[in-house]
């Protein structure tokens, strides 16, 4: 999604123009040798956009895709609905016809804006896989979830067998491929799939622990664990970058997966813990570092460095972003802050490179 600036942001691009134009005169290594001024790049601060304004809601985005349309779940008054949000639209996708006064989440979207989705029936009190397309919410496959969706309608998620476990899937065009099974676990969830069709699985153990592993054309790959701990996965690129989480010995971090070993997104400096979420085809990823207070801070991971996104905001922004759930491949993130002292959704958009054109020749001062 483009984001246009405001009024504010207009003059304050024109101001540091400004500053920037009398910077590169005095530097003359920014001056042609016609006497005009060398294109200058710079970046503007990035923008919050607010998901909650002017509605009498809580948004609580899970995912975006490339074009920005921003999916998750939203407290409508008591109920929780699977929403859209693009370009300022503001879009509650319902429920299952069969889940009438039941609740649902959207989970994740591709880049045809189709989104995968749950929905809860209130009289069975069981979960039903949802792919929305156009707007419309069509049953996928019932007692089961869906957690993703990719360019080519591939579905990853779960089918819950009648004994209560959880096997992961891919479902696709009323077809079905279950994941090997993990060694010695018996339960598992497909939560997230890329394009070339592969699925990040995350599996529950009989020893009590979680395990990370991907699936392809039904082809298992461990992407191990700690001993006497948990791994778990949350994301995977395009590139087959698999983003999650670690814990060992009550230590717990985000991990990168790549080539077959786990690399540890380090939460802020000072900071106990990290959480990641979700990863760009860039290998950005975004997630959350806790600190001593158990207080949450919406990270990014560029090259495996956090960066506190608050911190990059112009001040006085009156928000606190305090964990982000959702990249796209243009940077953009959403995720969940407090905003004037009230929980909110919302988008963060990036700064890009701004190009200050040549400006004519220098003029010779005048007596």
């Amino acid at each position: 999604m483009v984001a246009f600036p405001s009024r504010t942001r207009l003059a304050r691009f024109s101001a540091t123009l400004g500053i920037v134009g009398t910077l590169a005169i005095a530097n003359t290594s920014a001056v042609s040798a016609a006497g005009y001024i060398n294109p200058i790049r710079f970046t503007p601060p990035p923008s919050i956009t607010d998901l909650d304004t002017n509605y009498n809601r809580v948004t609580y985005p899970t995912a975006i895709n490339k074009s920005g349309k921003v999916v998750g779940r939203a407290q409508l008054g008591t109920a929780f609905h699977a929403f859209a949000w693009q370009n300022g639209g503001f879009f509650d996708l319902g429920t299952l016809p069969t889940d009438v006064g039941g609740t649902s989440m959207a989970l994740g979207v591709n880049a045809a804006g189709d989104v995968a989705a749950v929905s809860h029936s209130a009289s069975t009190s069981q979960w039903n896989a949802a792919i929305v397309r156009n707007g419309v919410m069509s049953l996928v496959m019932p007692k089961a979830s869906a957690y993703a969706v990719n360019a080519f309608g591939q579905i990853a998620g779960n089918i819950v067998d009648s004994g209560g476990t959880h096997h992961a899937v891919v479902f696709q065009n009323g077809s079905i491929q279950y994941a090997p099974s993990v060694t010695g676990c018996t339960w598992s969830e497909g939560q997230a799939i890329n394009d070339s069709g592969t699925m990040a699985i995350t599996a529950l153990c009989t020893n009590g622990h979680m395990h990370a592993s991907t699936s392809h054309n039904g082809v298992l790959t461990d992407l191990g664990g700690p001993y006497n701990g948990d791994s778990s996965v949350t994301g995977i690129n395009a590139n087959g970058l698999v983003v999650g989480n670690w814990l060992e010995s009550g230590f717990a971090h985000g991990v990168i997966w790549s080539g077959g070993t786990a690399y540890t997104l380090n939460p802020l400096p000072g900071q106990a813990s990290s959480n990641a979420a979700a990863i760009n085809a860039s290998g950005v990823a975004v997630g959350y570092s806790q600190d001593t207070a158990g207080i949450k801070h919406a990270v990014r991971w560029t090259n495996y460095v956090p960066e506190d996104l608050s911190a990059t905001l112009t001040a006085p922004s009156g928000w606190q972003l305090e964990y982000a759930t959702g990249i796209n491949d243009g940077g953009q993130i959403v995720g969940v802050g407090i905003h004037n002292g009230s929980e909110h959704g919302f988008l963060y958009t990036p700064g890009q490179w701004v190009i200050a054109q040549p400006i004519g020749p220098i003029m010779p001062a005048q007596p």
